[in-house]
């Protein structure tokens, strides 16, 4: 009788990997949405979140603190019938998702270095100002109304 294969994913091995690739993302939207002081910031934000993804993924996918991560997953799947694993098969993934973090985490390098002097997004949808609207007494008149009002 052959045993039932488990899988378990990446995000049951390492949960919080995954959260910070979400806030990485998040973050990569922030820098379009800021200026200035505040996107370095957010440059810094995401170079720390790169490095410690990188990490989590690394650490969370192999190694022998990730043999335990995966039998302690597995062993909560609905598939596991209470006996020994045995052999454990790993995929190249989480090399892959720490080599994004690694690339996120040098874009917000590139933040921190050039982000200052980027373009923001235009002002043309914030909200208006204080200051009166001076309006032109004769295009008022032209339209039929009184500028006195």
């Amino acid at each position: 009788m052959r045993a039932a294969d488990v899988v378990v994913t990446g995000r049951d091995v390492a949960p919080l990997a995954a959260a910070l690739a979400v806030v990485v993302v998040t973050a990569a939207l922030a820098v379009l949405a800021t200026r200035g002081r505040g996107r370095w910031v957010v440059g810094v934000l995401v170079v720390l979140l790169g490095v410690g993804g990188a990490v989590l993924s690394v650490l969370g996918g192999t190694g022998d603190g990730s043999r335990d991560a995966l039998v302690g997953a597995a062993e909560q799947s609905p598939a596991f019938t209470g006996e020994d694993l045995g052999r454990v098969a790993t995929s190249p993934w989480p090399f892959v998702a720490a080599g994004g973090f690694v690339v996120a985490a040098l874009l917000g390098a590139l933040v921190v270095r050039h982000g200052r002097g980027w373009p923001g997004m235009s002002g043309r949808y914030d909200a208006p100002s204080r200051r009166p609207v001076v309006e032109d007494p004769w295009k008022a008149l032209d339209e039929g109304r009184d500028p006195t009002v």
